[in-house]
């Protein structure tokens, strides 16, 4: 028995309908050939108009700043390099991020992006102040972000109610750029942090000039010795819990020395804090007033001497637990 060969599809169309499927496939390219031809059109066309008008399309009709901040919207835009009528497809966002990062050293955060199709937004933030830094040359204001934000010479305008630093080691004394070094920036942010975190909103000085001894200043009134930075944030919040007791013990104007040196070891069973009574001058480095000279005996004058008024005893004061 023969096998007959299988037939394909078009050779077993007859040749009426063989023409039509030709047509209809010819049809179909034609179609796609003219849609190919507009598109392309299209494009050109659109390319020849924006290099006639190139500020027409897509261009910068309004620039808006958000956030508060000591700098005017028109200041930040100046320095943005951005200008109404400027080509969006040309606008370089991060140029104009680092340019008004450098011209502002206030600001900690600047984001340019395009609200709409028309209109650049320029977002910014304000660092926080954290401290006042004593330098060679007057002071620099110290941001969160470890940046100067400002450098201040005139002890006139210092800034009040921000703590000082002093005795820090410097990265750069330089507006604009990181200050403190790694060591100076992580003790000064553990302490202030950890002031805040207790409520401790009067300390006027960090005394970072010996490493292991480090001093705080509360109030003008009270020396606070640290010692090492083992365990700052535990003797901040021993500080907060032995301050009411020192001033009810002492009075609200005592002034004098807290040594907390014990608290460095992290062992709660040697934590003791110890006030000694001293004069504010003392605290402060100031030299005190020369005694009156002694004036020459009398005929009149007697040998008796007045008793001196007896100083207070030191106060040693158990660690709160």
């Amino acid at each position: 028995m023969t096998q007959q060969p299988r037939s394909s599809k078009t050779a077993s169309m007859d040749p009426l309908a063989a023409r039509k499927e030709a047509r209809r496939r010819r049809r179909r390219r034609r179609h796609i050939l003219r849609v190919t031809i507009v598109v392309a059109a299209l494009a050109f066309i659109g390319f020849l108009i924006y290099l006639a008008f190139p500020n027409s399309l897509l261009s910068v009709k309004a620039i808006e700043v958000v956030g508060d901040t000591r700098y005017t919207a028109e200041e930040i835009i100046a320095a943005s390099g951005i200008t109404q009528g400027e080509s969006l497809l040309s606008l370089n966002k991060t140029e104009a991020h680092n340019a008004i990062l450098d011209r502002f050293p206030y600001l900690d955060t600047v984001k340019v992006t395009n609200s709409s199709f028309t209109t650049v937004c320029i977002e910014v933030q304000e660092s926080t102040v954290m401290a006042l830094v004593e330098t060679t040359n007057g002071h620099l204001v110290l941001g969160e972000n470890n940046r100067a934000l400002e450098r201040v010479t005139d002890p006139a305008t210092l800034p009040t109610g921000i703590v000082c630093i002093r005795g820090a080691t410097f990265q750069e004394e330089t507006v604009g750029k990181p200050l403190l070094d790694e060591r100076s920036l992580r003790v000064v942010t553990t302490l202030c942090g950890a002031a805040k975190q207790e409520g401790i909103h009067d300390l006027t000085l960090i005394d970072l000039s010996e490493k292991t001894n480090i001093r705080l200043m509360w109030r003008q009134q009270i020396q606070v010795i640290l010692g090492n930075e083992s365990n700052l944030a535990a003797q901040i919040k021993a500080l907060a819990n032995t301050l009411p007791t020192l001033l009810n013990n002492n009075g609200e104007s005592a002034t004098g020395r807290l040594d907390m040196t014990s608290f460095a070891d992290g062992k709660a069973d040697n934590d003791r804090s110890v006030f000694s009574p001293k004069p504010l001058e003392e605290l402060l480095g100031k030299p005190a007033e020369e005694p009156a000279e002694p004036q020459e005996p009398t005929d009149d004058a007697t040998d008796e001497e007045t008793p001196a008024e007896p100083q207070e005893p030191s106060t040693d004061t158990a660690a709160p637990q």
